[in-house]
């Protein structure tokens, strides 16, 4: 299967390796006071896909 930079699988592979390889896991996020990296993965990763998931619609 080939994939492109907007498949949301190699995207959440290539968010997942950012925050497992980021130096301090806690460090704060400057954009997000009070957030630390860690909290910015956790908020990204539970926001919901634009891109519809396959099998049968629901109902």
């Amino acid at each position: 299967m080939n994939r492109t930079p907007q498949d949301p699988t190699t995207m959440a592979d290539r968010l997942a390796r950012l925050v497992v390889g980021a130096p301090d896991p806690d460090l704060a996020v400057a954009a997000t006071p009070g957030w630390s990296v860690t909290d910015a993965f956790g908020h990204v990763a539970m926001e919901a896909s634009s891109v519809p998931l396959p099998g049968p619609s629901a109902r």
